[in-house]
């Protein structure tokens, strides 16, 4: 089969364009990684872990319908400034870049676990819930936590680069500025974030009744 004059650039475009974001690529893979042991682990769960989940996770689904828009606001906030928060820290660290990944993975674990679970006790009223109440409000919570792990293993790398011996020498502060900029905007896409929660909970959660929960 003969190959079109467009194939090859168009596959070395895409090989480029993967190489260029490949830690995106990295923690976007962790995350899915992660949604899918949490949903394994939830999917056949014995009665001590049901009961665990359902101690986690209940509170989560009827609270929902009952927090005022700041209460969810404020929740939803709390759930994630800590894992960018983490992600900053550990960027500051010449070996950070080891412990950045575990960030995306533990999120998306936590998103499997409850997709999982609200699936298993809920059925479609679950999946239903998960996608007007979890899933479009996590998105760009999501896409705050991977920029921040992304830009925090950059700068972790840069730290780890300038103990070698034969390291170039960088001015480190215009770095450290530029960085500090970066993650005060993800804290602000992650309060956009928090907010977008908080107005589909207010306007969808009225509409799921769960039994059990």
């Amino acid at each position: 089969m003969k190959r079109t004059p467009g194939q090859i650039p168009i596959v070395k475009n895409v090989a480029a364009a993967a190489m260029g974001n490949w830690k995106m690529i990295l923690m976007a893979f962790l995350l899915v990684v992660g949604v899918i042991i949490g949903t394994l682990i939830s999917r056949d769960p014995s009665s001590e872990q049901l009961s665990q989940l359902n101690g986690l996770l209940g509170g989560f689904v009827s609270g929902r319908s009952s927090q005022s828009v700041w209460g969810t606001f404020l929740y939803s906030l709390l759930s994630t400034v800590p894992l960018v928060l983490l992600a900053f820290l550990l960027g500051l660290c010449a070996a950070g870049a080891f412990l950045i990944p575990i960030i995306p993975l533990f999120r998306g674990l936590g998103l499997g676990l409850s997709l999982g679970y609200l699936y298993q006790t809920q059925g479609l009223q679950g999946i239903a819930f998960s996608v007007l109440i979890i899933i479009l409000p996590a998105i760009l919570s999501c896409m705050a936590m991977l920029l921040a792990c992304c830009e925090s293993l950059t700068y972790s790398v840069m730290l780890c680069g300038q103990m070698l011996p034969n390291s170039k020498n960088v001015r480190m502060w215009p770095e450290f500025k530029r960085y500090m900029i970066r993650f005060l905007a993800f804290l602000a896409l992650l309060c956009i974030a928090a907010l977008v929660d908080a107005i589909f909970s207010a306007s969808f959660s009225r509409f799921f009744t769960f039994e059990g929960v």
